[in-house]
């Protein structure tokens, strides 16, 4: 951490700022089995979604260690951790958005809960799927956009007109996880009219390290918000186990 800062002391005070709330994240939630599904769909909506929040609050507590892993190693490779994050934060905030909008349809809930925990994307490029029972999943693409509508309320309500800010985020990140263009920027360098390869793995730049952390700490914050709207419909469930 320390190399981190010295090398990059501009970005000092955010790198540490984001170190804390990775840190925070970890007992944001507290971990708990649910309790073994009824078959009753109504009864265990409960069940559903407790498992569903716990499995990705641990994917995105993962994620974060990886990414400051990464950035502590100065290795510009992490840059596609940022878009997994992404990702990540905006599948629980799609489901959020989707049952907050089916609040009266229990089985329809239980039915989007299992799709999100147990599906796969059947549309593959080698025409094969893996799972062959397991439902078509969701777009990781609605996720993003998920996402973004929430940041994008949360910013309007501050009088900020800086729109769609995650979608050109995760444009921006996806360049740095196929080997396009960006991504091949990190290698090479013409320097005093040479050619020169970065061969090191901490060959991270400056710009590198300011796009991951103005993207990955609103989101962490973005993320705590949808969290606490989703632990507040899991309460709500948690109530119909005893309908």
């Amino acid at each position: 951490m320390s190399k981190v800062i010295t090398d990059f002391p501009d970005l000092a005070q955010r790198f540490v700022e984001f170190q804390r709330l990775s840190k925070e994240l970890k007992v944001k939630r507290k971990i708990k089995i649910p309790p073994e599904p009824t078959s009753d769909k109504t009864r265990d909506l409960y069940h559903h979604l407790g498992h569903y929040i716990n499995i990705i609050h641990l994917k995105l507590v993962h994620q974060l260690h990886l990414l400051s892993v990464g950035i502590k190693a100065e290795n510009p490779e992490v840059m596609a951790t940022v878009r997994s994050c992404i990702e990540t934060i905006g599948a629980l905030a799609y489901m959020v958005q989707e049952i907050e909008k089916k609040r009266q349809q229990p089985e329809a809930i239980w039915e989007m809960l299992n799709i999100a925990t147990m599906g796969e994307n059947k549309k593959t490029m080698s025409k094969q799927t893996v799972f062959t029972h397991a439902p078509q999943t969701y777009h990781s693409a609605d996720y993003v956009r998920a996402v973004n509508d929430i940041l994008d309320n949360e910013l309007k309500k501050n009088g900020s007109k800086n729109g769609a800010y995650i979608l050109e985020r995760y444009d921006f990140f996806s360049e740095y996880t196929h080997p396009n263009y960006l991504a091949m920027e990190a290698y090479w360098e013409v320097k005093s009219g040479k050619l020169k390869y970065n061969k090191k793995i901490s060959c991270m730049r400056k710009d590198n390290l300011a796009d991951i952390l103005f993207t990955i700490t609103p989101l962490i914050l973005v993320y705590v918000m949808v969290l606490r709207r989703a632990e507040k419909i899991e309460s709500d469930f948690k109530k119909l186990m005893g309908a």
